[in-house]
């Protein structure tokens, strides 16, 4: 039985919003390994993301995980070995096995496997390689470093031990060596994009919007059609304008100060949803960013203060004319009030949005 809980790295007891952050930080880092020029890695990523979509699915629903709980605590999670020995052949034979042991979750046979490929040929490096990635699903994380670096410097211009152990890295937010180590990959081999894609979404982690979208533009630009790097991108421009443009208050609301922020905003959320991606819930909470955006520029507030300050002095003028011809005094108040609220909605800040109504994804 699939344990969602080990995969996401989360205890048994973890609230719904701790689920949701793992889930998030999970996928990121396993949907553009679904772009590893390497088979093997593919195959184990591409089961990873089923395995955390199906997380989501059980997890973040009282019933079902209360279900899934009770079926978790009652059967094996293959913490143990249950390989046959008389099956391991040669050093290649137990490199394959091992990693068909990874893609099906028998992570304690995987380490035993590549265990034995490293003792019966040293030199292997994908003996190694396999080792630090059976390592890093195990959580044991200094020793999955070690033995990546094995495999590097037997084998120092293979990009994809660098782009895995920048995986190691970014898991562990140690977004230096993760960068680092990217960049080693994509030097080696400039034309495969996954490893700039990798840099790029890093940037976006991070909040480098400027460093990130442009990374991510070229990778969509080469593969239009990849669904991964489209949703990298499609969170970037969210992300963009959501953490940059909008501007925030004490009293947790957020706004838009002006005509071209809000256009710039309508411009990104429409530019993400564009992009050619499967997963709906970003859609719609992009689309619900979009509608209050464009709610913004049609039920603005505020106006620009020349304009507020002139026509305020027009109805002040107006309003001394009114006491000057002999008005009644409930003719000067009204006309004072509503001088009074003019004026002071010129400088109120325009476009304000409630942040809990407007969601963004980070």
């Amino acid at each position: 039985m699939v344990d969602y809980f080990k995969i996401l790295d989360v205890p048994i007891t973890a609230q719904a919003d701790e689920i949701k952050v793992a889930i998030k930080d999970k996928r990121r880092l396993w949907m553009q390994k679904t772009n590893s020029p390497q088979l093997e890695r593919r195959q184990e990523a591409e089961v990873k993301v089923k395995q955390i979509d199906e997380a989501e699915k059980i997890l973040l629903d009282s019933s079902k995980r209360s279900e899934y709980e009770k079926q978790l605590r009652t059967t094996s999670t293959k913490d143990e070995r249950t390989l046959d020995e008389t099956e391991l052949k040669g050093v290649d034979n137990l490199v394959k096995q091992g990693w068909d042991l990874l893609i099906n979750d028998n992570i304690a046979d995987a380490i035993y496997v590549a265990t034995k490929a490293t003792e019966k040929q040293g030199d292997n490096p994908e003996a190694w390689a396999l080792l630090a990635q059976a390592k890093y699903r195990w959580g044991e994380i200094e020793d999955s470093i070690y033995e990546y670096k094995k495999a590097i410097k037997l084998k120092p211009n293979e990009p994809d031990y660098y782009f895995e152990l920048g995986g190691v890295f970014e898991s562990e937010q140690r977004w230096k060596d993760a960068v680092d180590n990217y960049q080693k990959a994509s030097k080696i081999n400039p034309s495969v994009s996954v490893y700039r894609a990798a840099i790029g979404q890093v940037f976006l982690r991070l909040e480098m919007y400027s460093d990130a979208i442009p990374i991510l533009e070229t990778c969509v630009s080469e593969e239009p059609k990849n669904e991964t790097y489209n949703w990298f991108l499609a969170l970037a421009y969210n992300d963009l304008v959501v953490n940059t443009v909008m501007k925030s208050t004490a009293n947790e609301l957020c706004y838009i100060d002006s005509e071209d922020a809000a256009n710039k905003c309508v411009k990104y959320f429409e530019k993400s949803l564009s992009l050619e991606y499967d997963d709906d819930d970003l859609k719609a909470l992009i689309r619900k960013n979009l509608e209050y955006a464009k709610w913004s520029l049609e039920k603005h507030w505020g106006r620009p203060i020349g304009k507020s300050l002139l026509w305020g002095a027009i109805l002040g003028l107006f309003t001394i004319s009114t006491i000057a011809s002999g008005a009644g005094i409930g003719a000067f108040l009204v006309m004072l009030v509503i001088d009074a609220v003019w004026v002071y909605f010129g400088f109120k800040p325009g476009y304000k949005i409630a942040k809990n109504n407007f969601q963004y994804s980070n």
